[in-house]
């Protein structure tokens, strides 16, 4: 008979080291680069990369997935974060942002509920990258994650099409 290191025991001190391999600092170092920009007028040091996400929520999701942290009922909330939906001027507020970080390289993430359930959503977030975009703002990055549910629609794919997008 094989005998197995146990896991300590809930008095005993737990180093996850000596059960994980985790990565070392040179590798976190090289990974994760700074680098000072300008954010909001003042001088920042930033670590990159940076991920932008216009979170979707303009609808409620098409899919129900057990797995999704959105349909996760928190301790002390009193709203489910699934069921919050963007102010009307959203769009303004996501320009305001993106003209902030203009001189900050970022990855573009599409996701949250569903980044294609609602066109108009989409297309207003799309027109505020490109705007970014426009203004010097770059993007190194492009991603959807998505069910699919919207590119059956040709106006979505022929957006996302132009945006170049890096992945889906």
């Amino acid at each position: 008979m094989k005998l197995v290191k146990q896991l300590p025991i809930a008095n005993e001190e737990f180093l996850p080291s000596r059960y994980l391999k985790l990565p070392t600092p040179r590798y976190v170092e090289k990974s994760v680069s700074h680098s000072m920009h300008s954010v909001a007028g003042a001088l920042m040091k930033v670590a990159t990369p940076v991920t932008f996400t216009p979170f979707a929520s303009a609808t409620p999701c098409t899919a129900r997935c057990q797995f999704c942290s959105e349909a996760l009922i928190h301790k002390h909330a009193t709203v489910l974060s699934a069921s919050l939906r963007p102010p009307p001027d959203y769009g303004v507020t996501l320009r305001a942002a993106l003209n902030e970080l203009r001189e900050v390289p970022l990855g573009l993430s599409l996701s949250g509920l569903e980044a294609t359930s609602s066109r108009d959503w989409l297309m207003d977030v799309l027109k505020a990258c490109e705007s970014h975009e426009s203004a010097g703002g770059k993007f190194t990055d492009k991603v959807l994650y998505s069910n699919g549910t919207g590119l059956a629609d040709r106006t979505i794919l022929e957006a996302l099409r132009n945006i170049d997008l890096s992945r889906i």
